[in-house]
């Protein structure tokens, strides 16, 4: 799983009874970073507009490195590629900092493994010694485009800038783009070049705070006789290693389902295609098809899962092309040395959960990326190995043979640290291994009331709902029923549930009705505990107000036809009324004399209108009740309630 590489340049001056540090120098440019940090007093930076440094008035203390001189530029990288692996940015962990994690790739070459705010927790530099303070300098920027006469494609040049003892390198992209940021305040020397084009140099490029230096476009001009035609870029470039190619699940979780591999040739002339597709070889032998951007971008597709002569994981190869090939004015193509490119093998390419993040207990499954089909005989316990240890069983899915699962047989404990080993010896489909250990480490979430209804602070609940509460994991019940309280006081009882996805939650059925326009709060303590006896992070309180006073229905329905004209006609209260008084706001149309009778369960009314002689059939009946009706504690209905049926 690829991040952002970083390239470090760490040298030290010594000054006096203290050392000077000029650390990480940065720079962005479509998606490398560097980063530079420069020496500092006493004093702390300041940091606005488009500097991102942050005041480093904490403390850090330095020793030494061991160091190695590149060239008569003096750029001080580690030998000992482990050098970096300790943070003692913020020894008296006082400072809230950005820690950037990295790990060694190479001299002098970091890949980001983790970014975080706060106090350093893992590693950045190693840092140790004499305490001092520091802080980043003022930056600006610096853009621009570098452009390669005779190509329409401009990728791939490198730009520099230099300052005394400070390099900084960049590529630019297809459209010959480049870009510096967080580059210190000065005055640089810029270089930009190709392969067979001239350099071009620019002196006095200045950096001013928190401005970007835009530059003019800068042309290169070939090194070559521009009359016949040449190859001036290829993708893979010449020579690369470690070339990764896809396979089904492709080579990166945003590449799913993709098994093709593109190769791209740019031609310093328009070319006759038919001419150039005849002359190019491929060894090994390789199934391809070709085709064009324009003229003089040729784009060679390869597959992995092709029934006949695929590319493969591990394998180097070749690619020319013979004599014949023309540009469209019949010059012929420059006889140049074969490409040749080293293909990558088996790569674990991500995780779910990814490395080092939070991970919901009551997710039991875990899931592994690969770039190549992983052989079936290869996914055991002693090749994926789970600490502590789990029980469960894992499976390598027949649609998906890149993806290994594992799935637990109970919810996993919350707040536990885990660590799953892929070894070294787990087999690729197609040969070959992991070829190193792979280590994904993720954290459980602590216990915790993931939802509830209501939710806190909502409004107009009906009388009649009843609560519930979700866990992000499963717990004893028997610590939720001490836990769990309910404010005003009322008889309730805890039904468990399970949902769709096999999550237990708990129900609060209260025999009477909440009472209407009333606050409520239900309290859980911290004593409940999951299945493990991990207990929950914080005690959890929400609270909700009921509805007004309303009618909640009649019966039968409002608009209901062919009504019995014997039936007696329901109106539902939310809560209990004042008999005597509401049946003085409730009016029939056409008048017809009826009876009233009430019946009050569970802390709501209901109101039974039964005609003496029956409902006039083929009839309709408008009943009323006046919003001025009470309930027996004095809340008026919220509104005037007014229903229509129509008899048979």
């Amino acid at each position: 799983m690829k991040n952002n590489s970083f390239n470090i340049a760490v040298f030290f001056a010594a000054i006096k009874d203290y050392i000077l540090i000029a650390a990480v120098a940065a720079v962005i440019i479509t998606g490398s970073y560097f980063v530079i940090f420069s020496k500092s007093t006493s004093e702390k930076a300041e940091s606005s507009g488009e500097s991102t440094s942050e005041d480093s008035s904490g403390s850090a203390s330095l020793e030494t490195p061991v160091r190695n001189t590149n060239e008569d530029r003096k750029i001080y990288y580690p030998e000992n590629k482990n050098q970096f692996g300790s943070n003692k940015f913020n020894p008296d962990s006082k400072v809230e900092r950005k820690d950037i994690k990295t790990q060694s790739v190479e001299k002098g070459t970091f890949e980001k493994t983790e970014v975080k705010s706060g106090v350093p927790e893992g590693s950045a530099a190693d840092i140790t010694g004499t305490k001092g303070s520091y802080s980043v300098s003022e930056t600006g920027s610096i853009s621009g485009r570098a452009l390669l006469e005779e190509s329409y494609y401009h990728e791939g040049s490198t730009v520099i800038i230099r300052q005394d003892k400070v390099e900084i390198a960049v590529k630019t992209n297809e459209k010959g783009e480049f870009s510096f940021m967080m580059v210190p305040v000065g005055s640089y020397k810029l270089l930009a070049k190709a392969e067979e084009y001239y350099p071009v140099a620019k002196e006095g490029v200045k950096v001013e705070k928190n401005k970007n230096q835009k530059l003019g476009d800068i042309i290169l001009k070939p090194d070559f006789d521009t009359a016949y035609p040449r190859i001036t870029r290829s993708k893979p470039e010449r020579g690369a290693l470690d070339v990764q190619i896809p396979n089904t699940f492709g080579i990166s979780e945003l590449e799913a389902g993709n098994t093709n591999m593109f190769m791209a040739f740019d031609f310093s002339k328009p070319m006759d295609k038919d001419s150039v597709e005849k002359a190019v070889i491929i060894t090994p032998v390789v199934r391809f098809s070709v085709s064009w951007v324009g003229s003089r971008r040729l784009i060679v597709k390869c597959d992995t899962l092709a029934e006949e002569n695929p590319i493969k994981p591990n394998t180097q190869y070749k690619v020319s092309f013979k004599e014949g090939a023309v540009a469209i004015d019949g010059k012929k193509l420059v006889k140049a040395e074969p490409f040749t490119f080293t293909t990558g093998g088996m790569k674990f390419i991500g995780s779910v959960p990814a490395d080092s993040k939070l991970h919901s207990p009551s997710n039991r499954s875990l899931e592994f990326y690969f770039n190549f089909p992983v052989d079936k005989n290869s996914v055991t316990p002693s090749n994926i190995i789970v600490y502590p240890g789990l029980k469960g069983r894992l499976l390598l899915k027949d649609n998906k043979e890149n993806q290994i699962s594992f799935t637990a047989e109970k919810f996993l404990p919350s707040d536990t640290a885990f660590t799953v080993t892929l070894k070294k010896d787990l087999k690729g489909g197609t040969g070959g291994t992991l070829g190193a250990d792979v280590i994904v480490n993720f954290t459980t979430e602590p216990l915790k009331v993931m939802t509830t209804w209501p939710k806190d602070e909502e409004k107009n609940i009906l009388t009649s709902g009843f609560p519930y509460v979700f866990f992000n994991s499963n717990v004893k019940k028997e610590t939720v029923e001490k836990a769990i309280s309910l404010k005003p006081d009322i008889t309730a009882e805890l039904v468990w549930k399970i949902d769709d996805t096999n999550i237990e939650y708990c129900i609060m059925k209260h025999k009477p009705y909440f009472n209407v326009s009333t606050e409520y709060t239900i309290n859980i303590a911290d004593s409940v505990v999951d299945l493990y006896d991990k207990k929950l992070k914080e005690p959890y309180k929400f609270k909700f107000k009921t509805e007004s006073c309303r009618v909640s229905y009649m019966q039968p329905g409002e608009g209901s036809m062919n009504v019995d004209p014997k039936s007696g006609i329901k109106i539902i209260f939310n809560t209990v009324m004042n008999h005597e008084e509401t049946e003085k706001f409730v009016s029939i149309e056409p008048k017809t004399e009826v009876v009233f009778l009430w019946s009050s369960p569970d802390n709501y009314d209901i109101l039974n209108i039964e005609a003496k002689n029956g409902w006039e059939p083929h009839s309709s009946y408008i009943f009323r009740v006046a919003k001025v009706a009470q309930g027996k504690n004095g809340e008026s209905l919220i509104k005037d309630f007014k229903g229509v049926i129509y008899i048979k």
